[in-house]
């Protein structure tokens, strides 16, 4: 893939690949991203993959010409390992992996490689965030690109919920030891990095009042917003486009249903849940929690609460004379779609049956003599004088007599031709013909 395809395009990255607890450099995730894109077509069919050193500097946006650094970069991605699913409320499961299993640089090209199990990850992701990767070039700090990757899975629902304070640290890729006090973390770390994140992306994040625990800060939650003037201007830069998390089936078609479930951090469990469920209960209990969200109300974790009020369901309890009342709408609105389906149903048997009737008649009007055909046509055109008025029946014998094409509707003209073709008028010089 050439340098320009690779600055124009989007990435489709797991959203267990964002949400890692690996510490990361600003030059390591833009490397990460851009060795991923120029790999991903080639994943599932090929152990290796090759890049030239320039292309990746220049769509990684690495002006310098420190070569040492930019390999420091590679190796170091060989070494930290990436814990999945940091964010996942599947009781406690995750799984760990060197980002790249295999590097070399020779003659200016990189060659590298991916565990097997990393692969199919990043192949058939159940759920990705795009991320474009024009749009990474403007992030100056590896805090920015880290919170803004680890926020646009909420867009949708409007906050990340509560996250432990020390999980926000690992996400962001904040070395232990360092800024360890809040305050200092606050003003070097997260300050900065919503700066960033609101100036140059098309989301705008605000962190809300943390979560305290006998005066001690034990958890963060965002909100996040569209940035509609920069949604705007990125949408018309070539090769921008919007982030978003998607989710796919395992035909590649997107489920509306795993896609919301996916919204509350349900991705892992949405199979389980849709299997179990009827779809009227899991929208109605994620609208609930969806309104709380809007409402403001503090909840420790929305994938863990939407999950209970699915299990549970929170949806108000309805008397017996309510679902008596809904069930016989229920069965009157099947009653209606039953009688709609079954006049449908005659309506185009009888358009088929009309249609065949007309190409019969076509048939035989084709197989009349040239001067009985003929006849017929000047009848046709007569009867159409007669309903559509005189002068286009003068218009059409004039165009005859000239031998020009008249300016009529072939379909019209035919309708009539059948028309005549089954009246008593025709029916003697028709048998007249045969005999």
């Amino acid at each position: 893939m050439s340098v320009q395809a690779l600055a124009k395009t989007e990435i489709k990255k797991h959203v267990g690949a964002v949400h890692t607890r690996g510490k990361l450099t600003l030059l390591q995730r833009k490397v990460a991203n851009v060795l991923l894109l120029n790999a991903y077509n080639e994943l599932e069919t090929e152990s290796r993959h090759h890049i030239r050193i320039r292309d990746l500097a220049a769509v990684a946006g690495f002006d310098s010409k420190d070569g040492v650094l930019l390999k420091e970069s590679i190796l170091s991605l060989m070494t930290i390992v990436i814990q999945w699913n940091a964010l996942d409320d599947d009781e406690g499961g995750w799984e760990a992996s060197p980002f790249l299993a295999y590097a070399k640089v020779r003659k200016g090209i990189c060659t590298y490689g991916y565990s097997p199990e990393l692969r199919e990850k990043l192949y058939k992701p159940e759920i990705y965030a795009r991320i474009n990767l024009s749009v990474q070039r403007e992030f100056r700090s590896g805090y920015s690109l880290a919170l803004y990757e680890n926020c646009i899975r909420f867009r949708k629902i409007g906050s990340t919920g509560w996250i432990e304070l020390e999980t926000w640290r690992d996400l962001l890729g904040v070395q232990e030891g360092t800024y360890s006090a809040f305050k200092e973390f606050r003003r070097r770390v997260l300050n900065p990095a919503i700066k960033e994140v609101n100036d140059h992306s098309d989301i705008l994040v605000t962190l809300e009042p943390p979560k305290r625990e006998k005066r001690r800060i034990v958890a963060l939650k965002f909100t996040i917003k569209n940035n509609s003037q920069l949604s705007f201007d990125l949408e018309n830069q070539p090769g921008t486009a919007r982030y978003e998390v998607i989710v796919e089936d395992g035909k590649g078609e997107t489920s509306p249903l795993e896609k919301r479930l996916a919204e509350f951090g349900l991705e892992t469990t949405a199979e389980d849940i849709i299997g179990k469920y009827d779809e009227g209960r899991i929208t109605g209990n994620l609208d609930i929690i969806e309104a709380k969200i809007s409402r403001g109300e503090r909840i420790e974790s929305i994938p863990a609460i939407a999950r209970d009020a699915i299990e549970k369901d929170y949806r108000p309890k309805r008397t017996k004379i309510e679902v008596e009342v809904e069930g016989q709408h229920v069965e009157a609105k099947k009653q209606q779609e039953a009688a709609r389906a079954a006049r449908e149903a005659a309506e185009r048997k009888q358009q088929e049956e009309e249609a065949a009737r007309n190409r019969e008649i076509d048939t035989q009007i084709e197989r009349l003599p040239e001067d009985v055909r003929a006849r017929l046509g000047e009848m046709a055109a007569r009867k159409y004088g007669q309903l559509m008025g005189g002068e286009a029946f003068e218009k059409y014998r004039d165009a005859k007599q000239k031998g020009e094409v008249p300016k009529m509707n072939e379909a019209v003209m035919q309708s009539f031709r059948r028309h005549v073709f089954e009246s008593p008028e025709f029916v003697k010089p028709v048998q007249e013909s045969q005999s």
